[in-house]
């Protein structure tokens, strides 16, 4: 007896796969950004008003080489140089970018984004880092004696609660929370008390858009981090 494919099983198989294909595949396209520099950095005497340059180390997490991205930085959430890299960087690879456009440090408490602008990036709340620091008149750019933290937050991004892991960051004294939006203009500002480890803030009056947080105690900023409110 002459034996058949099985044509027909094979198709819902096919059919199967095809549906079940996006929840179990890796992420195509995922550009992280791990972390940044400005120079000069700490310990180099450098006066007020000297031209700082902005860095940063980026990983394709992916599955697909990613061939262009548009990447931006801030000064105290002020756009300040939008620009493009080109090349190639393969999953699993790490590069560093160098921003063309400088800045310069004046007297005064700083922070600086670095964001990845790519369009089709699956997972983009991994695409930016945010680092604190002081300005110091003729000395550089005085970083805070702790190390800034990243604040984690969840869920981001978020509707109407969101939720921040403090840890120890006020163990030993209270501090403030500080929330300023795209433009930088502070948006809230609360207490909070000593030891406390996790806060959840009411966020559904908030205007869509990107927001910024800062922890800061008598001395010294902390920990700072961004959601999304949808």
């Amino acid at each position: 007896m002459k034996k058949t494919k099985p044509t027909f099983l094979i198709i819902i198989l096919l059919f199967i796969i095809s549906i079940l294909n996006p929840f179990m595949s890796i992420a195509q396209t995922d550009i992280k950004v791990i972390s940044f520099t400005v120079t000069p950095s700490q310990g180099d005497t450098t006066c007020m008003n000297t031209s700082l340059t902005v860095s940063f180390d980026y990983t394709n997490l992916g599955t697909d080489t990613v061939f262009m991205d548009t990447v931006r930085y801030s000064v105290n959430t002020a756009f300040i140089s939008t620009e493009n890299w080109s090349g190639s960087i393969a999953p699993g690879d790490t590069n560093t970018f160098v921003f063309a456009r400088t800045f310069n440090c004046s007297l005064g408490p700083y922070s600086v984004e670095v964001e990845s602008l790519l369009s089709n990036d699956t997972f983009p709340t991994n695409n930016s880092v945010v680092l604190w620091f002081y300005g110091v008149s003729c000395t550089g750019i005085d970083y805070a004696t702790e190390e800034v933290r990243q604040v984690i937050t969840y869920p981001n991004p978020a509707t109407s609660q969101l939720n921040l892991e403090i840890g120890d960051l006020t163990a030993k004294e209270s501090g403030v929370l500080s929330i300023f939006n795209n433009l930088g203009q502070e948006v809230a500002q609360l207490e909070i008390a000593k030891a406390t480890k996790t806060l959840s803030l009411d966020i559904e009056d908030y205007p869509k858009g990107i927001y910024y947080i800062r922890i800061q105690t008598k001395d010294n900023i902390v920990a700072a981090g961004k959601f999304i409110k949808e």
